[in-house]
């Protein structure tokens, strides 16, 4: 293959004349790629305000719920009593003493040498329910509604403590088996999975028909003093409810929870009290002040992004990336309509104004604590204002479901802000292949220059050769003429 210079034969610079040729032909591509990077820069820029009015939209959504005006809140004057309320709860106060906690019934066998020791084989019985007059000849059991018994059968192999133990375990009874190591030995320790006095237990050992068997080999582990009968296993803690007072009435409960002993009201006892203690149910204005306090957050956020965007800097005299769009525009001009529109049936709270939550000249929200705190006073109303209404077609018009509506139609499928990435996208697509067939053509009118600045740099060559063999000719004649 030729390996071919351009300009050593003529002296003439081939790729510099080529190289400015071609960059007046690439000065139309540079217009092209400048307006490509601002397509992609106002396409961020709108995708910024689509995030914003996303946040703002679910902030919206938490307002326009109106269970969520309905909730209340308690708290005890004392760490014994933690407080839970639903929305029937009503606003009052009560005295509440907790006299006794809840217990799981805890049963212990004699003392084995360890946990190999064999107890041997066979079949237990094990039942929750309630005793009654225990230790006495007239104790009974009375099996608790809708527990059947569970039967767990030990073979050989199978019959050591710890093997037991783990075979107790493993059938989820409703028990739990553990062996604790004090100065008698080894011992079983089966307590019940749940507190209460109808959650005692009643272990016996039964043959194949069911039928209860006495001096087996298990009767080690049993526990069933119906009638007063001895017993092997040892009660080492009684099962116990729960008790307490409520403004002087008696309440008794399986466990440590009170459920629904008021209007919407529970509690749990932790510990026993020495003394009274106050339990307070109120409406939950730190929740309701929070959910707003995120909506005036995100609405700022939104309001600050937008007005950023679209502003012109007097100092630089220049406009930001957004300065003028209609789309962007449109957006802060509706929202500030909505905050400044009515809403909802209230007729006490018509405008967020009126609970305090006012616009500013920059757009922006702010709240007037004090009058936001002598609103939420009366929730019923607020949620009249921000989100029970419905129009006559049956659409919600609450505050909170205006602007929630307005930011799903806005980003929603055919919406403005969607429409305009649209277009915005599409416009960069076209941008990128202009620039694909300008950067082809370039190359193609680099390549068409390159073969005639070759052709010509060869002919001027040839012409220089010429040149300089009739240049030598006329020397040699005329040193040959004198």
């Amino acid at each position: 293959m030729a390996i071919s210079s351009p300009g050593i034969g003529s002296g003439l610079d081939v790729q510099s004349i080529v190289g400015q040729l071609v960059a007046i032909e690439q000065r139309p591509l540079a217009t092209l790629q400048t307006q490509a990077t601002t397509l992609n820069t106002q396409l961020s820029s709108l995708g910024t305000i689509k995030g914003k009015l996303a946040a703002l939209q679910d902030a919206a959504a938490a307002l326009s719920k109106p269970d969520f005006w309905t909730r209340t809140t308690g708290s005890s004057t004392g760490i014994a009593v933690n407080v839970s309320t639903s929305a029937s709860a009503t606003p009052a106060e009560y005295s509440v003493q907790v006299t006794q906690l809840a217990a799981a019934q805890s049963l212990a066998s004699t003392g084995f040498t360890n946990s190999s020791s064999v107890v041997g084989t066979g079949k237990l019985r094990i039942e929750t329910g309630s005793w009654a007059n225990l230790g006495t000849p007239t104790a009974a059991f009375t099996p608790k509604s809708a527990s059947l018994p569970f039967d767990i059968e030990i073979g050989t192999g199978q019959d050591t403590l710890a093997a037991i133990r783990a075979q107790i375990n493993a059938a989820k009874a409703g028990v739990t088996a553990s062996i604790v190591n004090d100065n008698t030995g080894s011992r079983l320790v089966i307590r019940s999975d749940t507190t209460g006095e109808e959650n005692a237990l009643r272990i016996t050992q039964i043959d194949d028909s069911g039928t209860k068997v006495t001096g087996g080999a298990l009767s080690a582990l049993t526990y069933d003093p119906t009638g007063g009968a001895a017993t092997s296993l040892t009660e080492m803690v009684a099962p116990k409810n729960a008790l307490a007072t409520l403004d002087g009435l008696n309440l008794v409960s399986s466990s440590n929870t009170f459920k629904d002993v008021a209007d919407g009201m529970s509690f749990t006892a932790v510990d026993k009290t020495t003394a009274p203690l106050t339990i307070r149910v109120g409406i939950d204005t730190a929740a309701f002040k929070s959910a707003l306090s995120k909506f005036t957050t995100a609405y700022n956020d939104l309001n600050t992004t937008i007005r950023d965007l679209t502003k012109y800097d007097e100092a630089t005299k220049s406009g930001a990336v957004l300065q003028g769009d209609r789309t962007a525009l449109s957006i802060q001009s509706q929202l500030r309509g909505l905050v400044q529109g009515t809403g909802g049936t209230s007729e006490t709270y018509r405008r967020l104004s009126d609970l305090g939550i006012q616009m500013q000249r920059d757009g922006s929200l702010k709240t007037d604590d004090t009058k936001l705190t002598d609103a939420l006073k009366n929730p019923a109303e607020v949620a009249k204002a921000m989100s029970s209404a419905s129009d006559v077609t049956g659409a919600s018009r609450g505050i909170g479901n205006l602007f929630q509506s307005f930011a799903s139609v806005v980003t929603g499928t055919g919406g403005s802000l969607t429409s305009r990435t649209d277009s915005l996208g599409n416009r960069i697509k076209l941008n990128t292949k202009e620039q694909d067939r300008f950067n082809a053509r370039i190359e193609d009118t680099r390549a068409r220059l390159l073969k005639q600045y070759s052709a010509l740099d060869t002919k001027l060559a040839s012409l220089n050769g010429l040149n300089t063999y009739m240049t030598q000719q006329i020397t040699n004649w005329n040193k040959s003429t004198g």
